[in-house]
């Protein structure tokens, strides 16, 4: 999917739910959200059972990166559906669009005065972006 089209995407989404909190959208979408004991080295996951969408977000994580999981696993439920994304095949780019949802909807850029030592790059590394998009939006 095309940058530009995710950002369109988000944007009509936050307009239509008046929020950009992963949490409250999840609410809104009528997409169950649990908390669980994963394994250390999976910190979310999303499955669709019988048309119900459900993210699994590890409670071994901080509070701020359970937000971020739950936005790359929102980016899942309305960029792939009911696509079960634990069966199918994780490609590079399905992930990608789901880290372009997550960097869209937590809008980076406001945040980027949480990483003042952060340069514009640097904030897109963080967000598995490449360069030019935050740069683009700056």
């Amino acid at each position: 999917m095309f940058l530009n089209k995710i950002k369109q995407l988000v944007k009509g989404l936050v307009q239509k739910h008046g929020t950009n909190d992963p949490w409250d959208l999840c609410e809104k979408l009528k997409v169950i959200v649990l908390v669980a004991d994963l394994p250390t080295n999976i910190h979310g996951f999303y499955h669709c059972i019988n048309k119900q969408q459900i993210i699994h977000i590890s409670r071994w994580i901080s509070n701020s990166q359970m937000k971020m999981v739950c936005a790359h696993e929102l980016g899942h439920v309305i960029l792939h559906g009911h696509r079960n994304m634990y069966t199918v095949e994780h490609t590079a780019t399905l992930e990608q669009e789901a880290e372009e949802f997550k960097f869209w909807l937590l809008n980076l850029r406001g945040l980027s005065t949480e990483f003042p030592t952060f340069d514009p790059v640097e904030i897109a590394q963080f967000a598995n972006l490449p360069p030019e998009a935050l740069i683009l939006d700056f």
